[in-house]
């Protein structure tokens, strides 16, 4: 009987997890726009920050993860680019709520 009301109170749990993640928001590139020539704290947290990158194996395309932040929402969320290696052709990748990190090559042209 107990074993029952444990996978029933999981099912549940997991469930009710779904729900909670569709309401995240989506946290991208920010605009913002400076009165001053001074860097604010307001300018940074505005600014996206490149994370981990690397390279395919052939060299030819650059995958990487840019964070984006949130002062309001107080959070923070991760995307991935490729581009070409000579800086060319940078696409984003990802368009999720979620946050994507460390994509790897698995060959010249697939990500995992």
């Amino acid at each position: 009987m107990n074993k029952n009301l444990t996978i029933a109170m999981t099912a549940a749990m997991l469930m009710g997890g779904g729900v909670a993640q569709a309401q995240d928001v989506n946290i991208g590139k920010n605009n913002i726009t400076l009165k001053s020539d001074l860097m604010t704290p307001e300018a940074l947290w505005a600014m996206g920050r490149i994370g981990a990158a690397q390279a395919s194996p052939d060299g030819k395309k650059i995958v990487y993860q840019v964070g984006y932040y949130s002062v309001k929402e107080n959070k923070g969320h991760q995307v991935l680019h490729v581009m070409d290696a000579n800086g060319k052709d940078d696409r984003l990748l990802t368009t999720t709520a979620k946050s994507e990190t460390d994509a790897a090559w698995l060959d010249n042209n697939t990500l995992a």
